[in-house]
């Protein structure tokens, strides 16, 4: 996926067709061709101009503001995703069936256990899911990286919403997470375990040398996702996800089968 990934003091701009990024740590503007561009990821210590928006607009790619702070993600303009049929086949496969909850947290569950080894098995999809979760989290607490992971996940969101978005879903409506962005946090949850995989042990390098910043962060999350992963790089599986969830939606004849990992498949 083609990204803009910016921080620090910016600010963003329009010329014709193209953005324009000036910043203090770049040594002159950058320019980028919209057309070139999948999103847009950013976060709110700059500035963003209206033309800068309106080239994004038009050209269908998501400015998503990524706000450490609050731990959030907020999309800053106004993208198309799918007509009414889509947001319905969601919210009812949503409210009147626990099909799809159920499938995602079992793969979800599955993820974490190639990374994290076995946790707790108690018969309840919904329990065993919530422990997965919370393995992984005390698990990052002792190697004392959970800042940095959970920094380079919001980015993990961004990309994971704008995959959302191409698919013409709705990032808000979700099965297993609640209020806004649902849908976008149980995908990247898919994600996440294979993502640490290759994460973790660059981010505990970066910490001991002492050179963990934001921009190294980033480098590493973008390594992580050109991995491959089941003999595909793992951003063209998170490309992929929704398209997969969208087409069921469209015809549920079709079986939604949630991305697995197998850690030791490349």
């Amino acid at each position: 996926m083609n990204r803009l990934w910016i921080t620090g003091e910016y600010k963003l701009s329009a010329v014709s067709q193209r953005f324009r990024i000036e910043a203090r740590h770049l040594p002159k503007p950058v320019e980028k061709a919209a057309i070139q561009l999948d999103y847009i990821a950013l976060e709110p210590t700059g500035t963003v101009t209206a033309s800068a928006l309106a080239l994004a607009t038009r050209y269908s790619i998501p400015v998503i503001a990524v706000d450490p702070s609050s731990n959030r993600i907020t999309l800053l303009n106004q993208v198309q995703w799918g007509g009414v049929e889509y947001i319905i086949a969601q919210y009812y496969s949503k409210e009147y069936t626990t099909e799809y909850a159920e499938k995602i947290a079992k793969a979800i569950v599955h993820n974490i256990r190639q990374l994290t080894g076995p946790t707790t098995e108690t018969g309840n999809w919904k329990t065993d899911y919530l422990i997965a979760l919370h393995t992984l989290q005390e698990q990052l607490k002792a190697l004392k990286i959970e800042k940095e992971v959970e920094y380079t996940l919001l980015y993990l969101q961004a990309e994971t919403t704008t995959a959302i978005i191409k698919a013409k879903l709705n990032p808000h409506i979700g099965y297993l997470n609640k209020g806004t962005y649902s849908l976008t946090k149980d995908l990247a949850q898919l994600f996440t375990p294979p993502v640490l995989h290759t994460l973790t042990p660059r981010i505990l390098l970066l910490k001991q040398e002492e050179t963990a910043d934001k921009k190294q962060l980033l480098k590493h999350l973008k390594w992580s996702l050109q991995t491959p992963v089941n003999n595909k790089l793992l951003e063209q599986h998170i490309q992929q996800e929704p398209k997969k969830l969208a087409q069921t939606l469209r015809n549920p004849a079709t079986q939604y089968k949630p991305f697995t990992w197998t850690k030791n498949t490349a």
